[in-house]
């Protein structure tokens, strides 16, 4: 007895049509599913056969095969359940499927108009406590109708499984109801990368500042290069006696610009990889630094995923004993190749943050709704993960066809042609907060920890400084405030001081008013302009300069001198 019965998945942003197709023969009884079944798939069979017998149904005693049709593309979830246990009965007890081509509502190309009964079905279920009295006694009655023709004989059978089905419908509803992905909650464990090439002072003193603030430091260990005629090397150069003095937890990794192949694990590009990670783990044992991670870092094209995991194959004998990481793009976890490549590494980090490669495509640097979405499709692989979020600023450049050339950061400044569009992308702190503290709500347990790019640094101008970075890693909105400061009697100086915890973009106007003297003489600093008026004067930034306070810092704007000694008062108010 073969029985079929249609539903729908979705492949990444696609619906497609699933053929659930049962087959009962003779046989050991077993039932098997195939397809491209994911573990949730395979559990299937256990779930359909409890809620099957404690709904008074019975199942095939023979052999069962249940195939899961287009087989290429990969089944996940229990959204499967339910055309299951139809097909199920439907061997079980000889029903015609052919006389109701689709029993699942889940099909997005039916046709409601060509399929009256099953159109009533979905839109106007019969009740469930109603539907015992299609029962043994009718059924039966039923059956003894259905021998007189062969019409009533279908017709009898697809209102038996009308009945069924909402049955099931509202046994497995019922049984779904409040169900949802196992969760933890709780503090996450936090760390960060030291990503600069050069270990000035301010990298040295950072390295400290993060030990006593963070679970532990990755360490930019070398870039290499592969898209020229030789594989070029960038040795970061690491204080090898600061780093085991001051880091605790530590890792070390290589990053890999972009190359788009070939991938030949024979190849003199694999070899470099090779050797440049021989060399490191060679310089942290010289040094007797202790490290807990060895990181590769490649942004490898999704196309190419299959042959990057020749790669990892390659290098992972070289890593061991040391727990071997890479890094991950979102766009990889909708490929087939993903689940692959994660099982020859140890574990992965998660980078949901990305200057886009297009201009006008977004406005951050991390968007929360897709970051929740990626890591959970990320648990659904059942690999523990970090995710990696930024905390710093660059600017973009795009050429005329709106296409990314290059980005500057603290430590890179490229070189840009004439004609060259400059973006600048942030890290929103505010956002970033929330997602983190959703995350110590409520995330899946596989999600293991964060790691923040970059550590801040003194001397950079373009990341975020400890005050923020304090504040987001405990999920708390950083502190906005902004105050301005009066120096000397006359002249007064005037200044903008942040008070807060997070970075200020100074749009707004500096209003200072007083009485019973008179403004002899006023000025605005770099910057900003000043206009004055009867017993007032505004200071207000000159747009174009795009001026950025971090926390702590202070900004001078101008001075004001009058013809006596008077007091001033002072409101910060937004530009218009």
């Amino acid at each position: 007895m073969l029985a079929k019965i249609y539903s729908a998945a979705v492949y990444v942003v696609d619906a497609y049509e699933v053929e659930i197709e049962v087959n009962a023969g003779a046989g050991d009884p077993k039932m098997v599913i195939v397809g491209l079944p994911d573990a949730a798939v395979k559990e299937s069979k256990d779930r359909v056969r409890t809620a099957i017998a404690n709904s008074a149904y019975k199942w095939s005693r023979k052999r069962t095969a249940i195939n899961l049709a287009p087989a290429d593309i990969k089944k996940e979830g229990p959204s499967f359940d339910l055309p299951i246990a139809l097909g199920m009965i439907a061997v079980a007890e000889g029903l015609n499927t052919s006389a109701k081509r689709r029993f699942s509502g889940a099909d997005p190309h039916r046709d409601d108009r060509a399929e009256p009964e099953c159109a009533c079905l979905r839109s106007n279920p019969e009740s469930l406590a109603n539907h015992r009295r299609f029962g043994r006694q009718d059924r039966h009655r039923a059956g003894t109708r259905e021998r007189s023709d062969s019409t009533s004989h279908v017709r009898s059978n697809a209102l038996d499984l009308k009945a069924r089905i909402i049955s099931l419908v509202a046994l497995f509803a019922l049984a779904g109801c409040g169900r949802t992905e196992p969760t933890i909650s709780g503090p996450l464990k936090q760390r960060g990368y030291v990503w600069q090439r050069e270990w000035t002072p301010a990298v040295v003193d950072a390295l400290g500042e993060t030990n006593r603030r963070m679970d532990g430091v990755v360490i930019l260990g070398a870039e290499l290069n592969l898209a020229g005629k030789k594989p070029a090397v960038v040795k970061a150069t690491i204080d090898w006696d600061a780093l085991k003095r001051q880091a605790g937890h530590c890792a070390i990794a290589i990053r890999v610009a972009p190359f788009a192949g070939p991938f030949r694990s024979d190849g003199e590009s694999a070899q470099a990889i090779v050797d440049l990670a021989k060399q490191l783990l060679a310089e942290v044992r010289e040094h007797d630094v202790k490290i807990d991670e060895f990181q590769f870092d490649f942004d490898c094209a999704e196309k190419n995923l299959g042959s990057y995991r020749a790669w990892l194959r390659m290098l992972k004998p070289t890593i061991q004993p040391e727990h071997f990481v890479i890094t991950v793009l979102p766009a990889w976890l909708t490929s087939s190749n993903f689940l692959p490549l994660i099982r020859e590494v140890d574990g992965y980090v998660l980078q949901v943050h990305s200057v886009p490669i297009s201009a006008g495509t977004a406005t951050t640097l991390s968007d929360s709704r897709l970051a929740h979405e990626w890591v959970r499709k990320a648990a659904k692989f059942g690999k523990p993960f970090s995710v990696a979020l930024p905390t710093y600023r660059c600017a973009a450049g795009y050429g005329p066809d709106g296409k990314l050339l290059s980005v500057a950061m603290d430590s890179v400044q490229p070189f840009w042609p004439p004609g060259t569009r400059i973006l600048e992308f942030g890290a929103n702190a505010d956002e970033i907060a929330a997602l983190v503290n959703d995350w110590q709500r409520a995330r899946p347990r596989e999600m293991r920890e964060l790691l923040w790019y970059r550590v801040p640094i003194a001397t950079d101008a373009r990341n975020w400084r400890w005050p923020t970075l304090s504040a987001v890693m405990a999920g708390r909105l950083p502190e906005h405030k902004l105050n301005i400061l009066q120096e000397g009697e006359n002249p007064i100086d005037l200044s903008i001081f942040n008070a807060g915890e997070a970075d200020e973009q100074l749009s707004a106007n500096v209003t200072a008013t007083w009485s019973g003297t008179e403004l002899t003489a006023a000025d605005a600093l770099s910057g900003w302009n000043v206009r004055s008026q009867i017993n007032r004067a505004v200071f207000s930034v000159v747009a174009s300069h795009g001026l950025r306070l971090p926390p702590g810092a202070t900004r001078k704007i101008g001075w004001l001198r009058f013809d006596r000694t008077t007091n001033l008062e002072t409101e910060l108010s937004k530009s218009k």
